[in-house]
């Protein structure tokens, strides 16, 4: 009994500081270890399946190697809880299947000041606001994530989003974000934090892979609405023939989205380039604003 108790004031989940702590002091832990250590709790003594550890994390499991990143994470998680997965005092491993959080933990909730005149904090104020701009038909393309240790990825990245958006800008009835919009959104934000940031319903978001002397995508079509992919392709890239697959993938979303498909929007400069000021020189001549250039 006396040691139960020790174990409930050892170990503190701030959810409004974000942060760790045992016995009072703060225990450094990364954001996907953290996110984790919440979502578990979160759903104490129920099994977590790999596969819902996967969708929490990640945007989808395009070509991430899930097995070893959720092993490792869920290390990490171990390590500052002082937990042994052995004899293991908080995770549990529920083996093929999943984790289960069963330790004592003290859980302090975010709190949300308001103001003097009892209204909602500013955040609440823009997350209402941002929830009710997302119910608008709209839609972005983010740049593909490169994946692996390829150097050059001859500027597929960026050339591939901004040529979907050209390809679907005259849906109709939907509005297709810029290019030069979305390049400010952190790289490990999840698609429904996106679409809530930007105000929109979809994102349309993927990754490439160099493998065996072959260029891979993968893409998916996220729609907040469903919480869930509503398109997703596979498919070996040909540089020969990109314009091929650009037209093809747009021609999927445009019939995920029932809506019709114009003829693609002339192309006055290339939008593939591994110079950043050729790509900021093109998005001008489209009438895009630049993008911000990254080292």
């Amino acid at each position: 009994m006396r040691a139960a108790k020790s174990l409930i004031g050892e170990v503190e989940l701030d959810l409004g500081r974000y942060e760790l702590r045992r016995s009072g002091r703060r225990v450094k832990l990364e954001k996907k270890p953290m996110e984790l250590l919440i979502f578990l709790v979160g759903r104490r003594d129920q099994m977590v399946s790999r596969e819902d550890i996967v969708k929490k994390l990640w945007r989808s499991n395009l070509f991430i190697d899930t097995e070893r990143n959720v092993n490792n994470i869920v290390r990490k998680i171990r390590t500052a809880l002082g937990d042994d997965s052995d004899k293991p005092r908080f995770l549990e491993t529920v083996v093929g299947k999943g984790y289960r959080f069963i330790g004592p933990v003290r859980v302090i909730d975010a709190q949300h000041p308001r103001s003097d005149h009892g209204q909602a904090s500013t955040g609440a104020v823009s997350q209402t606001i941002a929830s009710e701009r997302s119910e608008r038909s709209s839609l972005a393309v983010l740049p593909l994530l490169q994946l692996g240790k390829v150097a050059d990825d001859h500027g597929l990245c960026l050339g591939f989003a901004d040529a979907l958006v050209a390809r679907l800008g005259n849906l109709r009835d939907l509005d297709v974000l810029p290019t030069s919009a979305v390049l400010d959104m952190p790289l490990d934000a999840s698609p429904s934090d996106i679409a809530s940031r930007l105000g929109i319903r979809f994102v349309v978001h993927g990754a490439i892979q160099f493998s065996k002397g072959q260029w891979r995508l993968s893409l998916e079509m996220f729609d907040t609405h469903l919480q869930g992919p509503c398109l997703t392709r596979k498919c070996d890239l040909d540089m020969g023939r990109l314009s091929d697959l650009e037209g093809d993938i747009a021609k999927q979303i445009a019939a995920a989205l029932n809506r019709p498909l114009g003829p693609a929007m002339v192309q006055q400069r290339p939008r593939y380039s591994r110079d950043p000021l050729a790509y900021a020189d093109s998005c001008a001549g489209t009438g895009l604003a630049p993008p911000v250039i990254r080292p």
